[in-house]
């Protein structure tokens, strides 16, 4: 009798260190998840804002960036691309030039307890610069 209580006392604890250890590896396999996707989308925001001032700098058309950057967010981030912001910024100087872009994305992040915890985004930005010189046709 004695030794009945022992055995059915330990498969209790086994189920539920059991459970606990699966609530905490599902846990860790969420936020892994969450994690490159973060990493995924960053990267596609950084190459995005990358192009488009690359774009805008070789075609001296600040639209030119604009219609590439909405091109590959939508490559990118499919019915998400119009959360995309891309901002243009052109500075124009004595034989320098540059064009800089800036993106923006507000990443959704997964939220399995959307309930208690509400809508969580994520804010990813970039920033790129592309300058170029402009040199004189005669020695100087």
């Amino acid at each position: 009798m004695l030794l009945q209580r022992a055995f059915r006392s330990r498969r209790g604890t086994v189920l539920l260190e059991s459970v606990m250890a699966f609530m905490v590896l599902t846990l860790l396999f969420f936020g892994l998840i969450e994690m490159f996707g973060l990493i995924r989308d960053g990267l596609a925001i950084n190459r995005i804002a990358r192009a488009a001032a690359r774009e805008a700098a070789v075609t001296g058309n600040v639209a030119a960036g604009r219609a590439l950057a909405a091109d590959m967010a939508d490559q990118y981030f499919g019915p998400r691309a119009g959360s995309v912001r891309v901002e243009f910024e052109r500075y124009d100087g004595y034989r320098r030039h540059s064009v800089t872009c800036r993106a923006t994305y507000p990443h959704m992040v997964l939220n399995v307890f959307r309930n208690v915890m509400g809508r969580g985004e994520v804010n990813l930005s970039a920033r790129a610069v592309f300058g170029w010189y402009d040199f004189s046709q005669q020695y100087e």
